[in-house]
């Protein structure tokens, strides 16, 4: 089903221009995480693998790095700025261009929709792209919302509409994944490519948003196992 891509040890990789990166200090583990040692991590069976056995790993491998970093990199004194003005970009516009209808509780009831109508299980190419196009207009007005509460002590409006933001860039970059995935695969089930084609799409899907645009990137999945042969991949049936 996808996560935070990591190395056997938990490690957050990213593609570099050199190739796979590790992320000094940041880690992953549990459903959240995608190590690629097997399918889609939705089951029982690879649950348990991802907690315990690439848990421990993780827990192995975060003692050693303390013991040779006993203290974090030095921080940008300017490094909290982002997150304040994050903040400030909600409480400080609560006069937005947005209408009355122009709420956080709306967009995303309707962001839900979008999801349930047109990324279900069952999917097709004209119902996913509508899907898209309606996705990428609604994210379009959420920088228009309004907050009707301004409260800077205890605001659970404003927490909502951080959250909004967060699932807003997930539904995106899902929905646009699953489009350009012209095949059927674990929960991906395509009316119109109800196959898994192995040789083309046996990658993971590595989703960004760049400039308000969604970028698709790919990786190849770990076939090989460390110590034993390689179990090759058999047609799903029931």
């Amino acid at each position: 089903m996808g996560g935070i891509p990591t190395n056997r040890f938990g490690e957050v990789v990213y593609n570099g221009p050199e190739g796979e990166r590790s992320c000094a200090g940041l880690y992953a583990i549990g459903e959240a995480a995608c190590v690629s040692v097997h399918g889609a991590n939705r089951l029982g069976g690879n649950s348990l693998l991802e907690i315990i056995v690439f848990g421990r790993a993780c827990g192995n491998q975060v003692m050693k790095r303390l013991k040779q970093h006993r203290y974090h990199p030095a921080l940008d004194k300017d490094c909290w700025q982002k997150g304040v003005e994050r903040v400030e970009s909600w409480l400080g516009e609560l006069n937005r261009s947005g209408g009355s209808d122009c709420n956080i509780a709306n967009i995303r009831l309707r962001m839900q929709t979008i999801m349930q109508e047109h990324f279900s299980v069952y999917r097709t190419d004209e119902v996913m792209r509508e899907g898209v196009q309606r996705l990428e207009t609604l994210a379009a007005e959420l920088p228009e919302a309004r907050l009707s509460d301004g409260n800077r002590i205890f605001n659970t409006e404003l927490i909502e509409a951080m959250e909004l933001e967060n699932l807003m860039s997930l539904a995106r970059v899902t929905a646009a994944g699953a489009l350009a995935r012209i095949e059927s695969r674990g929960a991906h089930a395509r009316d119109d490519y109800p196959d898994r084609d192995d040789t083309v799409w046996m990658k993971h899907t590595l989703a960004s948003i760049r400039d308000e645009h969604v970028k698709l990137d790919y990786k190849p999945v770990r076939v090989r196992p460390m110590t034993v042969e390689s179990f090759p991949p058999r047609k799903r049936v029931y």
